[in-house]
């Protein structure tokens, strides 16, 4: 391959909007394959200071929604795509992975605080189903 491992200015606009909303970047990722290349921004953000009344992760008592930027140059066609996550354990000692991918960039533009709010509210769901 080319070696195109390089962010368009398309990426660059949508991990700077994320920052925007508070996340912060903490890992990049280059992989190349034989027909395809990718590039992942790992960002982050912790909300449980934002979100006081919700539990936290039992095995470091926060609370964080991640926002995972994928761009993908596959036999020439470049693809950008994201996903909001998060991925914590309960006070029953069970770990819940809550993830939307597939996202559109004009998906996170206009729905990134739905998406976190869904998040939030599935883990919410998860730590109450799991006390009863």
């Amino acid at each position: 391959m080319n070696n195109q491992n390089t962010m368009t200015k398309e990426f660059n606009e949508l991990r700077d909007f994320i920052l925007s909303k508070g996340y912060t970047c903490w890992d990049t990722e280059y992989q190349e394959f034989d027909d395809a290349e990718m590039i992942t921004q790992k960002l982050q953000r912790r909300v449980d200071k934002v979100y006081s009344t919700l539990p936290v992760c039992n095995c470091n008592d926060k609370l964080f929604v991640n926002v995972d930027i994928i761009q993908t140059v596959y036999q020439g066609n470049m693809s950008i795509t994201a996903e909001v996550h998060l991925c914590h354990e309960n006070k029953q000692c069970k770990w819940c992975n809550l993830k939307i991918y597939g996202l559109k960039p004009e998906d996170i533009y206009s729905k990134l605080d739905k998406y976190e709010t869904k998040l939030l509210k599935m883990w919410k769901m998860f730590c109450e189903e799991d006390e009863e």
